[in-house]
C-alpha cells in the first residue's frame, strides 16, 4: 500500500520529526521520526486525523496534534498507545509551532495545558517563527512588520527594515510585500538577489538558512550562510522538496517526494545524500515534449494509450492519479501549466501521434475543453475534474466526455478517471 506523508515538522535541533501518513484509503495517521541512530526510526502513533491537522514533534516517541474546526480547537498529546486532550475550547484559529501555540496570545503547551507566555503585539497574527530560545517572529499583515516578540517579558520591536505587508519567514528572513520585486532581507539588508528560481525558506539553525528553489518541475536545495552571503547548492536527486527543514549539526533534512518516493526524507551531509525510505522504480521523468517541459510517465512515443494532462500543479513529485494511470498501461504527458497554451497542446498531440486522451483539472480543464471542442477528431476522449467556467466552444463538446465536480474522495476519483481513460 502506498503511503504519502504530509504536514511535516522538525524539532528545533533537527533530530526529530513528525508527519501525517496518508494511505490510499485517505486515512491520515501521525508518525514520529527519530534520527538519533544510524538510520531513522519511524513510530506510528495512536489516533486518526484529518489531513489538515497540525502536528509537531516532541521527541521520537511523542507529538502534539492541533485540530481547528468551525471556531473550536483541540490540542492533544499523542503517543504510540494513546491520544490525550490537553486543552480544547472556542476562539480564533490557533497555530502550532513546536510546543508554542499562537491564538489570542502566545502559549506554551505543557502536560497541565497551555501556559500563557505573552500577549500578541498589535496586529500580529499567524504562526510564530522561532528565532532563538526566547524570541519569535510574527507577521502583522496590515501594519508595519514583522516584529520580534520576547517571550520572557512580552516586549516586542520591529524587525530591521520592516514595512507593511512584509512577512517573517523560517530562518529569520523577511519577505517583502507582494506587488514589488521579489526580495528577501536579512537583518534589514537585501539578500539572495542572484538566486534564480522561486525561492522558499524552509528553516535554519541561526548560522545557516535552508532554502527550496523551484525551477520548472523540480526543486533544488540551497543553503544560505548570512554571515558570508554564500549560497551553496548541493546536488540532490530529481524531485520536489517539502516546505520545512531540520538542521542537525552538519546534516540538513527536508521532506522529499518523487514518482518513486511517495513520502521520504532527504538527508544531505558531508558524507553524501540519503533518502529514507529509499526510492522504488518508477518509469517517470522530466523532458521536453514539443518544446515544452513536461512530466512524463511511460513511453508516450510508443504507447497504445496516451493522456495529455493539463492544469493542476504538475511537478516531479508523487502523483497518485498519474501512478494509477501508469499502472493501467496509460502513458502520461503533463506539460508545465505556465507554458501550456492551445498551440502547445496541439504540438504535444502531434508529437504523441494517434489520438491521445485529454485530462484537465481546474484552469487546465478550461484549456482541455477548448482543445477538445475545437479539434474533436484529434482526441479520443476527454475527462474534466472541477473545470473552470466553460469557454465559448463548450456546446460543441461531444462524447466520450466525463466531467467530475471534484467532490469525490481521491481513491474513488482515481478509479473513475483511470477506468474512463483506459477504455
Amino acid at each position: 500500500m502506498t503511503t504519502v506523508r504530509v504536514s511535516w515538522r522538525f524539532s528545533a535541533d533537527g533530530r526529530y520529526a513528525a508527519c501525517l501518513a496518508v494511505t490510499e484509503g485517505g486515512v491520515a495517521r501521525p508518525e514520529a521520526w527519530d534520527f538519533t541512530g544510524p538510520g531513522p526510526l519511524v513510530r506510528p502513533l495512536a489516533s486518526a486525523c484529518d489531513p489538515g491537522t497540525q502536528i509537531s514533534p516532541l521527541d521520537g516517541e511523542r507529538a502534539l496534534l492541533c485540530r481547528n474546526d468551525d471556531g473550536r480547537h483541540r490540542i492533544s498529546l499523542v503517543t504510540q498507545s494513546a491520544e490525550t486532550t490537553l486543552t480544547a475550547g472556542r476562539g480564533p484559529f490557533v497555530h502550532l509551532s513546536g510546543d508554542l501555540v499562537t491564538g489570542d496570545a502566545v502559549y506554551r503547551v505543557t502536560a497541565n495545558g497551555p501556559a500563557r507566555l505573552a500577549a500578541l503585539p498589535p496586529g500580529a497574527s499567524g504562526p510564530a517563527v522561532v528565532l532563538a530560545p526566547r524570541l519569535v517572529g510574527l507577521t502583522r499583515p496590515q501594519a508595519p512588520g514583522p516584529v520580534v516578540l520576547d517571550l520572557s517579558d512580552g516586549s516586542w520591536e520591529l524587525m530591521p527594515g520592516a514595512v507593511t505587508g512584509a512577512r517573517v519567514l523560517p530562518g529569520g528572513l523577511v519577505g517583502m510585500p507582494p506587488g514589488g520585486p521579489p526580495e528577501f532581507r536579512w537583518r534589514g539588508r537585501p539578500v539572495l538577489g542572484g538566486l534564480t528560481g522561486r525561492v522558499t525558506p524552509l528553516g535554519g539553525d541561526g548560522a545557516r538558512i535552508v532554502l527550496r528553489v523551484d525551477r520548472g518541475c523540480r526543486s533544488r536545495l540551497a543553503v544560505f550562510t548570512p554571515s558570508t552571503g554564500e549560497v551553496a547548492e548541493p546536488a540532490i536527486p530529481d524531485g520536489v522538496l517539502g516546505s520545512v527543514a531540520g538542521v542537525d549539526g552538519g546534516v540538513v533534512r527536508v521532506p522529499f517526494t518523487s514518482p518513486g518516493t511517495p513520502g521520504s526524507v532527504l538527508s544531505v551531509s558531508p558524507d553524501g545524500v540519503r533518502l529514507d525510505p529509499p526510492p522504488r522504480p518508477a518509469d517517470a521523468r522530466v523532458e521536453q515534449v514539443a518544446g515544452v517541459e513536461a512530466v512524463t510517465y511511460g513511453d508516450w512515443r510508443g504507447a497504445g494509450r496516451v493522456v495529455v494532462a493539463l492544469g493542476g500543479e504538475w511537478r516531479f513529485g508523487y502523483d497518485p492519479v498519474f501512478a494509477a494511470m501508469a499502472a493501467a498501461g496509460i502513458a502520461v504527458v503533463a506539460p508545465d501549466p505556465d507554458a501550456a497554451d492551445l498551440d502547445a497542446v496541439r504540438r504535444i498531440a502531434r508529437a504523441a501521434g494517434g489520438r491521445p486522451a485529454l485530462y484537465g483539472v481546474g484552469r487546465g480543464g478550461r484549456l482541455a475543453m477548448l482543445a477538445y471542442a475545437t479539434e474533436p477528431a484529434r482526441w479520443s476522449r476527454c475527462a474534466l475534474v472541477a473545470p473552470d467556467a466553460p469557454p465559448e466552444p463548450a456546446p460543441r463538446l461531444r462524447p466520450p466526455l466525463m466531467v467530475i465536480d471534484g467532490a469525490d474522495e481521491l481513491p474513488a476519483l482515481t478509479r473513475r478517471l483511470t477506468g474512463f481513460l483506459a477504455a
